[in-house]
Protein backbone atom coordinates (compact mmCIF):
# COMPACT_ATOMS: atom_id res chain seq x y z
CA UNK A 1 0.00 0.00 0.00
CA UNK A 2 1.50 3.24 -1.33
CA UNK A 3 0.22 4.98 1.40
CA UNK A 4 2.00 2.99 4.30
CA UNK A 5 5.26 2.95 2.27
CA UNK A 6 5.17 6.75 2.41
CA UNK A 7 4.73 6.88 6.02
CA UNK A 8 7.02 4.36 6.95
CA UNK A 9 9.87 5.79 4.15
CA UNK A 10 9.39 9.59 6.44
CA UNK A 11 9.70 7.36 9.80
CA UNK A 12 12.78 5.18 8.54
CA UNK A 13 14.85 8.70 6.91
CA UNK A 14 14.88 10.29 10.45
CA UNK A 15 15.26 7.16 12.53
CA UNK A 16 16.55 4.36 11.03
CA UNK A 17 20.45 5.77 10.85
CA UNK A 18 20.13 5.91 14.78
CA UNK A 19 19.20 2.80 15.31
CA UNK A 20 20.95 -0.11 16.72
CA UNK A 21 21.28 -3.91 15.54
CA UNK A 22 18.50 -4.99 17.84
CA UNK A 23 16.20 -2.23 16.68
CA UNK A 24 17.16 -2.30 13.10
CA UNK A 25 15.87 -6.36 13.85
CA UNK A 26 12.13 -5.03 15.82
CA UNK A 27 11.66 -2.56 12.46
CA UNK A 28 12.11 -5.20 10.00
CA UNK A 29 9.61 -7.89 11.94
CA UNK A 30 6.67 -4.53 11.47
CA UNK A 31 8.06 -4.25 8.01
CA UNK A 32 7.09 -8.04 7.65
CA UNK A 33 3.50 -7.00 8.72
CA UNK A 34 0.78 -6.84 6.28
CA UNK A 35 0.04 -3.08 4.72
CA UNK A 36 -3.18 -2.97 6.37
CA UNK A 37 -2.34 -3.93 9.85
CA UNK A 38 0.31 -1.64 9.97
CA UNK A 39 -1.51 1.26 8.71
CA UNK A 40 -4.41 0.93 11.43
CA UNK A 41 -1.86 0.95 13.98
CA UNK A 42 -0.76 4.05 13.01
CA UNK A 43 -3.94 5.44 12.54
CA UNK A 44 -4.74 4.29 15.63
CA UNK A 45 -7.68 1.93 14.21
CA UNK A 46 -6.30 -1.09 15.62
CA UNK A 47 -4.30 -2.23 18.44
CA UNK A 48 -0.65 -3.16 18.24
CA UNK A 49 -0.12 -7.14 18.68
CA UNK A 50 1.82 -7.65 21.97
CA UNK A 51 4.47 -9.04 20.08
CA UNK A 52 5.56 -5.46 18.87
CA UNK A 53 5.14 -3.88 21.67
CA UNK A 54 8.50 -2.86 22.03
CA UNK A 55 10.70 1.20 21.62
CA UNK A 56 10.64 1.10 18.16
CA UNK A 57 6.76 0.25 17.65
CA UNK A 58 6.25 2.95 20.37
CA UNK A 59 8.48 5.23 18.51
CA UNK A 60 6.76 4.59 15.63
CA UNK A 61 3.11 5.15 17.28
CA UNK A 62 4.30 8.76 18.29
CA UNK A 63 5.53 9.56 15.14
CA UNK A 64 4.05 12.98 13.63
CA UNK A 65 4.41 12.13 9.88
CA UNK A 66 2.93 15.35 8.93
CA UNK A 67 5.21 17.10 9.92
Amino acid sequence: MKETDLLLGRFADKHLQFFDSRQLTLYEAILSENDPEILGWIAGREDLPAKHNNDVSKLLLKFKFYE
